[in-house]
């Protein structure tokens, strides 16, 4: 960012050779040098940027505040209703060239409006910070340039350059590591995906556990209701079997009085027939005997 730095010393200091539109010794032009610095500006690449940010950039760069003649001037040409209008880059290099134009036409007032340069260690490159050594080199650079020395100045936009390019490598670097981590993500959701199906088949047969659970714990129920019932019914029938038992013992002792009582009839026949065959004896002897006793009386009288 620090390549800002030269644009805006060449236009302070009158050095119309460092912004040259052929290319100068270190190999940037006018052009160059401006597409770095609203590049540096531009850092959400969104192709336009406000004329706050740009002079928000020249104030940091040159450590002059924004109230001083030369940045009011450049905010008269960016913001000339101050309603911080959105910047194209052909707008801001149109606005730059004119500007610079102006300060060079200044250059009389170069001594008196000679501006002392940022530490450069506190600079950014593309939103990025340089590292102590590069900071520091940048920053002995700056302090050893003069109005008039454009080689200097130029020399420090080459290492600036060579910084920038490092930082570029280091985004390069910074993409694939992304990129890397991309293709990780991307597996890692993958296998988020895999668990989730998993973790809801799992769910499903937890469900289908649970539910073959109480299935079987209803059935356990019924048959301990089933086993509890089977226990009552044995229960009655050991008592209805005690009973039966009891009822049996009572059917042979009726039995055994009943053949007892057979018997007696027998036998109590059995005297009556005989008592009844010697009353018929009896009745015939004394038959027998009356008759006899009759015939006597009957003969006398004969």
């Amino acid at each position: 960012m620090s390549d800002g730095n030269d644009v805006w010393e060449s236009a302070g200091s009158g050095s119309g050779d460092v912004l040259e539109d052929n290319k100068d010794t270190s190999g940037f032009s006018e052009h160059e040098l401006l597409d770095i610095m609203y590049n540096a500006c531009n850092t959400s690449n969104t192709g336009e940027v406000l004329a706050s940010t740009i002079l928000q950039y020249l104030q940091t760069m040159t450590a002059q505040s924004a109230e001083q003649d030369r940045l009011a001037a450049l905010r008269r040409l960016l913001d000339p209703d101050c309603q911080d209008p959105h910047v194209s880059r052909e707008t801001f290099h149109s606005t730059m060239r004119e500007w610079i134009s102006q300060c060079s036409q200044d250059s009389s007032d170069v001594d008196s409006s000679h501006v002392s340069w940022p530490d450069s260690s506190k600079v950014p490159v593309n939103g990025m910070d340089f590292s102590a050594s590069q900071s520091k080199a940048a920053s002995s650079e700056s302090h050893r340039c003069s109005c008039g020395d454009g080689k200097d100045l130029l020399g420090t936009v080459a290492e600036l350059k060579h910084a920038q390019r490092k930082l570029s490598e280091q985004n390069s670097s910074l993409l694939r590591t992304v990129a890397q981590c991309e293709d990780v993500n991307l597996q890692l959701t993958l296998e988020i995906t895999e668990l989730r199906a998993k973790l809801a088949s799992a769910q499903r047969s937890a469900l289908r556990v649970r539910s073959v659970t109480e299935e079987l714990e209803e059935t356990r129920l019924a048959f301990k209701e089933a086993q509890e019932r089977a226990s009552r019914t044995q229960t009655i029938c050991t008592k209805l079997s005690n009973e039966v038992e009891c009822q049996k013992v009572n059917i042979r002792r009726l039995e055994d009085k009943n053949e007892k009582l057979s018997f007696e009839r027998t036998c109590s026949e059995d005297s009556i027939n005989k008592l009844r065959k010697f009353n018929t004896e009896l009745r015939f002897e004394l038959r027998v005997k009356h008759l006899n006793v009759h015939r006597p009386n009957s003969r006398k009288p004969c």
